[in-house]
């Protein structure tokens, strides 16, 4: 079943499903206009307290739109189906299963775990040591740490449950009162999914129901085609993969920008650099006496990376990038664009596999010099390998962690019974233990101003005790 958020994705992403249903707007949605960042990605985009309110708005419009329209619940009926997945991002698919009377839901993000994912499973997340994967700056300084503590407070305590109070309201509007809370509903989830691996993410104290599943998608790799071949048989000592994704269109990509990667290439003839780039006017200027650059507006990343020919790997590091570049051990040169980027090329940077290069700082010499780094530098491609090796050595692969919890949850509905920590339902005053150092506090200051009142009482009547024996 597909929410159609955003209008530049149209695929299924499957073609073995079998039944499938779609539900939003006709045409364009109001997500691209909300979202103005998917059209100038390579502008700076200072984060404020509510970072991702277009989300939050067009997920509450597109709950609306499910919930106003019976054909969506009454397709989830007619699958008979025990067990549902939904995004955690929201509360509406949890309540949409929940009044089709599925019996078992999981949830899974397909980017790294968000803190409020976290706070419904109950688990500890001090913006001392955690922020959010949307500030992948976080220093833990004095600054830093307050505005993540007041963001957080925001963030889990206001407009999550708005967002909560928003869903399970349009529920009730058209499925009855009787309908369950929204948050109630996700805390309920029997396993949450995430689209990351835990030798890749930064540590997190999880519950037992959170399964890291990074990697799911990724099959063996395939022989290339006649055109690959050939031009990777080119290059005399390698070949470069380069690609913004599918979210970045080069439309979007100011011309100054794609002129500073061209002539930085042009700088390592004996390398070809295949870059997945759609076709635009000024490219007769653009790509002018750049032999080794071969723009195409399709590639098969995953088959690239695995090719002993390919020797670095330029990318905007969204989450699937980053994973099939760790498990492909192909060392990395990220510029994150926008969201969970940043992040997943902070922990590239950390790991040692990565060089991050700030989209604002994007010049002819400062890609030169990245590059002069990432290819000549063997230390990122051998730690690059050791990352391999340990993501294809693993135990518990995504693929078998997913299969198995699945048909687990399925046949026991209640597994979050067992999954779910304490704290998950905690108010905060009682999860940071606020009311006892209220309590503490109180008895402390009672104390002080007794013990005050006493002292102040001896201390007065000695004189007076002095003076009748004078």
């Amino acid at each position: 079943m597909f929410a159609r958020m955003n209008d530049k994705v149209s695929g299924n992403g499957t073609s073995k499903a079998r039944r499938i249903k779609n539900f939003g707007w006709e045409g364009s949605g109001p997500w691209s206009q909300r979202a103005a960042y998917l059209s100038s990605f390579f502008e700076p985009q200072p984060l404020g307290l509510d970072d991702i309110s277009a989300f939050y708005d067009t997920t509450n419009d597109l709950c609306y739109l499910a919930m106003s329209d019976p054909s969506v619940v009454e397709f989830i009926k007619e699958g008979n189906y025990d067990l549902a997945i939904a995004t955690d991002y929201e509360f509406c698919p949890f309540l949409l299963f929940d009044i089709a009377k599925v019996p078992s839901v999981v949830s899974y993000v397909p980017t790294p775990l968000f803190p409020w994912n976290l706070h419904m499973s109950g688990v500890p997340t001090t913006p001392k040591v955690y922020a959010s994967v949307l500030d992948a700056e976080h220093n833990q300084g004095f600054i830093h740490t307050t505005w993540h503590l007041i963001k957080s407070i925001y963030i889990i305590y206001y407009r999550i449950p708005a967002k909560n109070r928003n869903q399970t309201g349009v529920a009730r509007q058209f499925y009855g009162p009787e309908v369950k809370d929204g948050h109630s509903l996700a805390h309920r989830t029997n396993i949450l999914f995430a689209n990351s691996n835990e030798l890749l993410e930064k540590p997190l104290p999880l519950p037992h129901k959170v399964k890291y599943i990074g990697g799911l998608n990724l099959g063996e790799p395939k022989p290339l085609n006649a055109e690959f071949d050939r031009i990777l048989s080119n290059a005399k000592k390698g070949a470069i993969v380069f690609s913004f994704g599918t979210q970045a269109p080069m439309k979007f990509v100011p011309f100054k920008i794609r002129k500073c990667f061209v002539e930085a290439f042009k700088r390592f003839p004996d390398f070809v650099f295949i870059w997945k780039y759609e076709k635009q006017p000024d490219d007769s200027e653009l790509f002018n006496n750049s032999t080794n650059v071969h723009p195409l507006e399709w590639i098969p990343q995953w088959d690239l990376l695995n090719d002993k020919r390919v020797v670095g790997f330029i990318s905007h590091s969204g989450l699937n990038s980053f994973n099939e570049a760790s498990h492909a051990g192909m060392p990395m040169l990220t510029v994150p664009l926008f969201v969970d980027q940043l992040h997943n090329a902070k922990n590239g940077e950390r790991l040692g596999t990565s060089i991050l290069l700030r989209k604002t700082n994007i010049t002819s010499e400062s890609v030169a010099d990245c590059l002069q780094k990432l290819l000549f530098d063997d230390r990122y491609r051998n730690r690059a390998k050791t990352i391999s090796n340990m993501l294809r050595e693993k135990p518990n692969k995504g693929k078998e962690t997913f299969i198995e919890w699945v048909e687990f949850a399925a046949k026991y509905g209640n597994l979050h019974e067992h999954l779910n920590l304490p704290g998950s339902l905690m108010s905060p005053i009682e999860y940071y233990l606020i009311d006892l150092a209220l309590i503490d506090i109180s008895i402390l200051v009672i104390s002080f101003l007794v013990l005050k009142r006493i002292l102040k009482s001896v201390f007065a009547s000695s004189p007076r005790e002095k003076r009748k024996r004078d």
